[in-house]
């Protein structure tokens, strides 16, 4: 997980410690997005990805979907990061094209942002 943190923060031009903090945030949205199954083999696709999460956070996404619409995901990545629209945009996107490099679900990643879209119309 640390050599995955260490790319992102240097192709985005962060420190580690935001780069940590935003790779979470996508996590997040995705895991809460997926079915408890998808999260339950999102969670073990990355050895690592778990132990950025409290217990109680791995138990709900495992139990059930919270579907988070992605407005709410930009807002994070921009309070927490201190970040404009484009910026938290890039690094949705390039912290979403990581993730599926990484884990080998590329089609989990699509289909939760396929329904994102669907369900913004």
């Amino acid at each position: 997980m640390e050599d995955m943190v260490g790319m992102f923060a240097q192709k985005m031009g962060i420190p580690p410690e935001l780069a940590r903090m935003g790779l979470s945030l996508v996590s997040k949205y995705f895991l809460q997005n997926s079915n408890p199954n998808e999260a339950s083999g999102l969670l073990s696709s990355l050895p690592g990805l778990s132990d950025m999460f409290s217990d109680d956070e791995r138990r709900q996404f495992t139990t059930r979907q919270d579907n988070v619409p992605h407005e709410d995901l930009l807002a994070m990545l921009r309070n927490q990061l201190g970040s404009d629209n484009a910026q938290s945009q890039r690094f949705f996107e390039e912290g979403t094209k990581l993730l599926k490099e990484r884990t080998g679900q590329q089609g989990l990643f699509d289909n939760i942002m396929r329904n994102q879209k669907k369900s913004s119309f």
